[in-house]
């Protein structure tokens, strides 16, 4: 299919369709591609011929969209936000997959956060002292983020266990442990600091000896 095709009655190329996609950061909600003209037997034509993909229902991506593309929207939305749990495990190869939400922590009390439809963002409040401690930056995709480091996101994801899933965290300490120089005193320190002695004496022996 060439970009000379015309998709609806008003010949629109596909380089037009493109441009409606890139417009919004690679993604269209169903409702805006109905609004623009399109009809479900186009939309399921460009799925077909391999021009667009469905993230989940009534969500559609531009192929070819650079799979980080979402992080600058996160940034936009939260600025003030920091990367954590199955977010910042991915960033710091802990996990293999993308998680299809970001988990975003914020300090208690901060108000008048309008979220985007997209990317899916959790916003995880923590006391101001457990906000503050480890949090780093590093570059991805040429967009500096603020991330937990990787000592403080295993704690946190052994507070929130039930939110991400035990057997998510299990999965991230074992890769850590295999993959990583593991600073248990680091670990410590930031539990301790968090009042979760008594969570890590429970799964440190189990995760990490």
């Amino acid at each position: 299919m060439t970009d000379r095709f015309y998709i609806d009655s008003r010949k629109r190329s596909l380089g037009d369709i493109k441009e409606m996609f890139y417009g919004n950061h690679g993604y269209l909600q169903i409702k805006d591609l109905r609004a623009k003209g399109l009809k479900l037997t186009d939309i399921r034509f460009l799925q077909e011929q391999g021009v667009i993909m469905r993230v989940e229902q009534g969500l559609y991506k531009w192929i070819g969209v650079n799979k980080y593309s979402f992080i600058s929207d996160v940034v936009n939305a939260v600025p003030n936000g920091v990367f954590c749990l199955v977010s910042a495990l991915y960033f710091h190869g802990l996990v293999d997959k993308i998680p299809s939400i970001c988990y975003i922590a914020i300090p208690n009390g901060l108000n008048g956060v309008s979220l985007p439809v997209y990317p899916k963002i959790q916003l995880i409040s923590m006391k101001e002292n457990h906000f503050q401690y480890g949090i780093t930056t590093i570059n991805i995709n040429n967009q500096k983020i603020r991330i937990y480091d990787i000592e403080k996101t295993l704690c946190d994801c052994l507070r929130y266990r039930s939110k991400i899933g035990l057997d998510v965290v299990k999965s991230a300490f074992v890769t850590y442990k295999n993959n990583f120089e593991v600073n248990e005193k680091k670990i410590w320190q930031y539990g301790t600091s968090m009042r979760m002695k008594l969570i890590l004496n429970r799964y440190i022996p189990k995760f990490l000896l």
